[in-house]
């Protein structure tokens, strides 16, 4: 099972954390495939520590949370960016949708 506690949200260009959608923490379940590539992957790549501003983008109240999925940098990663550059062509790759045509979204 994945246990959704909390999401990175963009707001006016600014990432902040947030509960999940509803504000409603979730119980997610995988197949055991899944976690065992998951498991796989945390050893390679642990999660990181990363502070953002907490309930909105302009509160003053940070957390230090970490996150599974980061940039090169350690940064939390914008959805917008991980949609076009990473989700998008992998659902293309598996025949899910229609490759992209270079330089069109």
């Amino acid at each position: 099972m994945i246990r959704v506690r909390r999401q990175v949200q963009l707001l006016n260009g600014r990432l902040y954390f947030a509960l999940p959608k509803g504000g409603k923490t979730r119980i997610v379940d995988m197949p055991r495939s899944v976690a065992t590539d998951l498991a796989a992957y945390f050893l390679l790549y642990p999660a990181v520590e990363v502070e953002l501003p907490w309930g909105g983008p302009l509160e003053r109240e940070t957390r230090t949370l970490p996150l599974v999925l980061t940039t090169t940098y350690g940064n939390a990663i914008r959805a917008n960016i991980f949609n076009n550059d990473v989700w998008k062509p992998a659902l293309a790759k598996a025949g899910v949708i229609p490759m992209r045509e270079t330089g069109k979204r």
